[in-house]
């Protein structure tokens, strides 16, 4: 019921906001669809949602009315009015409304089925930590769009090219992030199905390789609702990307973690080392009995060796990567536990910058 009534309302948001669009030319209206990037208005979503919910009309005259006041307004049903908030009157069960003089029925079917779903998504939209994506306070445009996809594919501003884009979340909440991931991987998934449309005489001019971090934190292979559309998102990259000229890297330090779905889809791997049995277990499964053995030693690698086997390399091959110069290193040491703790405790007198920094984002 929920999602019936979700599809329904953010259907019907993003297409009333391509009628405008449709008069001008601007976009084919048998080519919209669901999945087309279009701005809407979250607001107009929950005052539907919010109305549907609480729904109820009075007939008169052969017609349906609005219970709405003042009684001398006769507003007959429209749906279209839906998307401004409406304070509806409640139902009168068998009793005659003292100011319609009818009896004030519930209507549409769904009255009250939404109380705890509009809870949760007013929650969401008051979250500052998603201020990021709904920009509440702010009017989005779908002309912004390519300004995003710019942004993404490394074309920040005219001679400021890059082929390399690091989006850095980090800093977002669990319960945040697969929200996000799942938003970036559809849009980016999108742009290049439609660029492979425009471009049916040429292959595809920058194909895409996006690197999913910490992959087992938002694509385990259990199955749970609040992973359920981002794990979505990376399958159909996974399974149907290569031919639009979008392809996926999953990085994780646990393998065994990861969804199989997705994981089934790696032609190629690149393990470092591994102290879990299970994870090892999960590796030692891909690698040919001829030359399982080289897998025993997966506890033992060395900073900078990895086991690398699949489509990319004739067979199984340990390999040592060249050691970067200092200045060319990230800044992703570990500390040394043993060694800060041997020094004397020194005062932290960065403490109030650091908890500026923590708090100033969720009070902008």
């Amino acid at each position: 019921m929920l999602s019936r009534c979700t599809a329904v309302a953010f259907r019907r948001a993003t297409q009333d906001r391509a009628i405008g669009w449709v008069n001008e030319g601007k976009l084919d209206q048998q080519t919209f669809d669901f999945d087309t990037p279009a701005y809407f208005s979250l607001d107009e979503v929950i005052n539907y949602i919010m109305n549907i919910n609480d729904l109820t009309v009075y007939y008169k005259d052969g017609k349906t009315y609005l219970a709405i006041l003042p009684a001398s307004n006769l507003i007959e049903y429209d749906e279209n009015r839906l998307w401004e908030r409406i304070n509806f009157e409640n139902s009168t069960g068998n009793s005659k409304h003292t100011g319609f003089g009818e009896k004030v029925s519930k209507y549409g079917g769904f009255n009250g089925e939404f109380d705890r779903f509009i809870s949760r998504l007013e929650s969401r939209k008051n979250d500052d930590r998603l201020d990021f994506i709904i920009k509440r306070g702010e009017e989005n445009k779908t002309e912004e769009l390519s300004n995003v996809i710019k942004q993404f594919l490394g074309f920040k501003e005219a001679g400021d090219i890059s082929n390399v884009t690091v989006i850095d979340q980090s800093g977002i909440s669990f319960d945040v992030l697969s929200v996000a991931v799942s938003l970036i991987s559809r849009l980016m998934f999108n742009f290049m199905y439609y660029a492979k449309k425009v471009h049916t005489s040429q292959d595809i001019e920058n194909p895409l390789l996006i690197v999913y971090e910490e992959a087992h934190n938002y694509i385990p292979k259990y199955n749970d609702v609040k992973y359920r559309a981002v794990k979505e998102s990376i399958e159909r990259i996974a399974k149907e990307g290569r031919k639009y000229g979008v392809s996926a890297m999953i990085v994780s330090q646990r393998p065994s973690e990861i969804s199989e779905t997705i994981f089934s889809q790696c032609n190629s791997f690149v393990v470092m080392r591994l102290t879990n049995p299970t994870d090892q277990n999960y590796i030692k499964k891909l690698i040919p009995d001829s030359v399982s053995s080289i897998s025993e030693n997966l506890s033992g690698l060395e900073s900078r060796e990895a086991l690398i086997l699949g489509s990319s390399i004739p067979m199984p091959t340990i390999l040592r990567v060249n050691e970067l110069a200092e200045h060319k290193k990230p800044k992703s040491t570990d500390v040394n536990f043993m060694d800060k703790w041997k020094e004397n405790w020194n005062e932290l007198n960065m403490i109030p910058d650091i908890v500026d920094e923590m708090i100033i984002p969720l009070a902008e």
